[in-house]
């Protein structure tokens, strides 16, 4: 199991690192990280002119002459840098003294001009009109992802700067030379994130002009006429407010700082704690376990990416729930081959109904061993070995599997639990795996329709010229050690201790009281109100071998023989007092008016007998205990 826990885990590391290998999910990786950008306060030094809606309505239809643009120039001279993001293709449409009037603006002030270009493939911009000559010029096109949405700026391409930035190094901003990389833009937030004017406001003087004062003015369209608009993380934003965010960028010297090779280490790393903790701890703590760490680790990736640091998003989450799903996937079949050794280990000797409550909470078998008050119950065929000399081996073999298959049957409907079989002999017990406060009572039950399904067994048997048996039960109750016993390689589930073996010699005694069923006097205390019910006889009291006390046995009467009992029970209890008082005569007297009546009962048989050699050999001591000198 653990080898193919293994080997599953590889294969998935190996899915997972393949897909990221031929970027398979990059998209979702950037859009989760987009969700962790936040807002955040920006430059003061960058003022954005809107040519917005109101100001085409004011001003009349685009594109606006170029003597507007001189006259904005003229109004913000007072401005570092004024980037102007409008493309000046064609010649102005009123004529050369339009287009005069912005080359003018742009020579008389002090403030460097920046105008944009379409750039090419081969990296070079397009032509602009002689009015912008002595304007610095970079391309404003912005990158889009295959998405739609723009989250990265080029700072060249081939040999041509880019707008913003153009912009940012003449602010002094320290970039680096003809780098061909995207890099990502870490916006501060929406198209408010600067403050904007409208550019009807400036030219018409409304606006205060200290407000330009040494500061980085961009002009650009907002209006939705213009279709200058982008979808970006913080949703639809006009191009002059993406380059002012990448302008604002390359002033701070913030680069992205990706931790992207790592992904490899991360999927790995997140698949084992994924699959070990969903696989091998409780549900209780796995699972906050997991959602903890993933919302730790979306937690560090949002603090790092406000610090320019991306961390990969979707392949370490995918790792950490994937590797915790295969581990909820390998803990069931973990559970399922646990319930399915279960009902394969247990079928053989448990009640359905009781291997089903196992399943359903494994909980309550304890393999290894444990203590507990069970009922143990020992049958046994009478003259076995003469039958097996009367049978060919496969006539005994179809005899056998027919009797303990019709004793099996009771003892698995009353829930109990077959231990063994020993030849002919079966071992049972009640009380485990599951607990039961009627152990005793099923025990002797089974007992008693042992004997009823015997009769039926022997009537079956006379018909197909089989042979007749009879068969001894004994039951014990007490505390034993039940559970998994032998080897790591071979073990049965069975139980062991002196209220087993006490069981084993009461089954032995059926044969020499007569009786087919013995039960001790534990048996009958843990019957309780139930023994009321059941007919039986104190027979004896005795000390078996390798025991020092006395243990009261009782006969369970089977229905067949109670009618019997009852015409000689006021008898028998008379004789079981006088022989437990060392009354012999007193004893004599009521075991022959018993044996008169029932002269083949087995216990007044022998307990006559023992009488008559007391009278003989009267005991030095008698406490009522008889002594047995054989098991």
């Amino acid at each position: 199991m653990i080898a193919r826990f293994i080997l599953g885990l590889i294969a998935l590391i190996a899915i997972t690192l393949g897909a990221w290998f031929i970027d398979l999910g990059t998209l979702w990786d950037a859009r989760l990280q987009d969700a962790l950008l936040q807002t955040r306060l920006v430059r003061d030094r960058i003022v954005i002119v809107d040519i917005d809606d109101a100001s085409l309505r004011a001003h009349g239809q685009w594109p606006w002459p170029r003597a507007s643009f001189a006259q904005l120039i003229q109004r913000i001279g007072a401005a570092d840098i004024i980037g102007i993001d409008v493309n000046f293709k064609e010649p102005s449409r009123l004529g050369a003294h339009d287009d005069a009037m912005l080359a003018q603006a742009i020579a008389r002030t002090s403030a460097s001009i920046v105008v944009t270009s379409d750039v090419t493939r081969e990296g070079a911009l397009a032509p602009l009109i002689s009015a912008v000559a002595r304007a610095e010029k970079g391309f404003a096109n912005i990158a889009v992802d295959a998405d739609g949405v723009a989250r990265r700026v080029r700072m060249y391409r081939g040999e041509t700067e880019s707008f913003s930035a153009l912009v940012a190094r003449l602010a002094g901003a320290p970039l680096p030379r003809h780098t061909q990389d995207l890099r990502r833009i870490f916006f501060a937030g929406g198209e408010q994130s600067f403050p904007h004017v409208r550019a009807i406001d400036v030219l018409e003087g409304v606006v205060d002009t200290s407000l330009f004062t040494n500061n980085i003015v961009l002009i650009g369209a907002t209006a939705a006429d213009l279709q200058d608009t982008h979808s970006t993380p913080f949703g639809v934003m006009s191009g002059v407010t993406i380059q002012a965010h990448a302008i604002e960028q390359f002033l701070n010297n913030t680069h992205e700082r990706s931790v992207g090779d790592w992904v490899p280490i991360f999927i790995i790393v997140g698949y084992c704690i994924g699959s070990l903790v969903m696989r091998y701890s409780p549900m209780h703590i796995s699972i906050p376990s997991i959602a903890g760490t993933t919302f730790a680790y979306v937690g560090v990736a949002s603090f790092l990416m406000s610090r320019a640091i991306t961390l990969p998003i979707l392949y370490p989450v995918v790792a950490l729930i994937g590797g915790a799903s295969y581990g909820v996937i390998m803990r069931y079949r973990a559970t399922h081959q646990e319930k399915k050794f279960i009902q394969e280990s247990f079928s053989r000797y448990l009640a359905p109904a009781v291997i089903q409550q196992i399943v359903q909470n494994p909980s309550m078998l304890r393999l290894g061993g444990s203590r507990a008050t069970l009922s143990i119950l020992f049958s046994d065929v009478r003259g076995f070995t003469t039958l097996s000399e009367t049978l060919t081996p496969e006539q005994l073999t179809a005899f056998l599997n027919r009797y303990l298959t019709r004793m099996t049957t009771i003892i698995l409907g009353r829930r109990g639990v077959i231990d063994k079989y020993i030849g002919d002999a079966i071992m049972a017990f009640w009380g485990a795996p599951l607990p039961s406060q009627t152990h005793a009572h099923d025990a002797v039950i089974s007992a008693l329709e042992m004997t009823t399904a015997l009769d039926v067994f022997n009537t079956e048997s006379e018909t197909r010229g089989d042979p007749h048996i009879d068969i001894g039960i004994g039951i014990n109750t007490g505390d034993v050690t039940v559970g998994n016993m032998g080897s790591e390689q071979r073990f049965d589930y069975t139980v062991m201790g002196d209220a087993v073996n006490l069981a084993s010699r009461l089954e032995s005694l059926t044969k020499m009281y007569g009786v087919r069923i013995l039960i001790t006097e534990k048996t009958k205390l843990a019957l309780g109100n139930e023994a009321t019910h059941i007919p039986m006889r104190n027979i004896d009291c005795v000390q078996v071998k390798g025991k020092t006390e006395g243990v009261t046995i009782y006969e369970v009467i089977p229905s067949g023989r109670v009618s019997l009992w009852e015409s000689i029970a006021a008898d028998f209890i008379e004789l079981r007092n006088a022989y437990a008082q060392g009354a012999w005569d007193r004893a004599s007297l009521y075991a022959q008016r018993a044996l008169s009546r029932a002269p083949h009962d087995g216990p007044t048989q022998l307990l006559a007998e023992r009488i008559a050699y007391f009278k003989e050999h009267p005991p030095e001591t008698w406490n009522g205990v008889y002594e047995m000198k054989h098991k």
